[in-house]
């Protein structure tokens, strides 16, 4: 078995097995004490499916391994099987890849023979600082334990991920929101920090529960959002519904000048690095700052050597 040519690069012997596509990916992983990046590598049988047979098929572990300039892998990848037509994604490990280098896919049998390698792959090294611009933070990936998470559909749980809502749509928050408002469990109702008490419990009796936060953009009727609505999200205070002269109270609410700058961005902020959420699930949409919180979050999250992810 060896490999044909495929995309751009160039493999040393012709057979069914293709190097489809090399990537190198934002994506990392602690592994024998070093910071190794993720490298997606696209393996596929290029057979037609009407010649599925054992011969025709990889039965039998396949090795997947990457050299280049500077490149030093960490941990290689495995294929235990691949019918005609198909392909499979999988993670080599490696460190110091440079931008714009050139990386060699080399694939071994089980017994450490090569059986070929497809080379000229573009190599890219981690991003270890992230600004507030939209083109980097577009190259944020989802850490690997998301995207092998098992999810579940009760109570927003799954085996390795859990969430709560943190601030619904009425404005109500769950945590501790200091001088932004006060319309908050902490300072209205049971005043306890439900965050708080939930994440720390979590974290210290299921450390492999990764803890994800719901979190509300726009308020049905805070005052101070009424300058940013939109569309069915206007903003502005409710009125009575006997007497629509009437405007309703919002309760817990704090004297301040900008709903973005002085509470929507305060709050993402303190989900992400005060109680360190790993998922920031922000619903709605609409006017916010989400560069400069995503720049933040990315950024924690490299410094304290975690993976983070948030929707778009």
């Amino acid at each position: 078995m060896s490999l044909t040519p495929s995309a751009t690069a160039n493999t040393s012997i012709d057979s069914s097995i293709s190097v489809r596509r090399t990537r190198f990916t934002t994506r990392w992983e602690e592994l024998d004490g070093r910071r190794a990046q993720a490298v997606e590598v696209t393996i596929a049988n290029l057979l037609p499916a009407f010649t599925l047979s054992r011969e025709t098929s990889v039965s039998d572990e396949l090795r997947v391994s990457i050299t280049g300039e500077h490149i030093q892998m960490v941990a290689s990848a495995s294929i235990h099987r691949l019918v005609p037509s198909d392909q499979v994604k999988v993670d080599v490990f490696v460190t110091g890849s440079r931008q714009d280098g050139h990386a060699i896919v080399h694939i071994h049998d089980s017994h450490g023979n090569e059986l070929g390698s497809s080379a000229g792959w573009i190599t890219s090294p981690l991003v270890d600082e992230w600004s507030a611009n939209a083109t980097l933070l577009r190259t944020h990936e989802t850490p690997s334990w998301w995207n092998g998470a098992k999810f579940g559909i009760l109570a927003g749980t799954s085996e390795n991920l859990r969430g709560v809502v943190r601030k619904h749509h009425d404005g109500f928050a769950l945590f501790d929101t200091g001088d932004t408002t006060h319309r908050s469990s902490v300072y209205l109702g049971p005043k306890r920090d439900f965050v708080e008490e939930l994440l720390t419990t979590a974290k210290r009796e299921k450390p492999n529960l990764h803890r994800g936060t719901y979190y509300s953009l726009p308020e049905w009727f805070n005052p101070d959002s009424a300058q940013y609505g939109f569309g069915q999200w206007p903003g502005g205070l409710a009125h009575n519904p006997f007497n629509s002269t009437q405007p309703e109270l919002y309760a817990g609410r704090l004297n301040i000048q900008d709903y973005i700058d002085d509470l929507q961005l305060p709050h993402m902020l303190d989900l992400a690095l005060k109680y360190e959420t790993e998922i920031m699930w922000c619903d709605i949409g609409g006017p916010n700052k989400t560069l400069e919180f995503a720049s933040k979050f990315y950024n924690n999250a490299w410094a304290n050597g975690h993976q983070v992810t948030m929707n778009n």
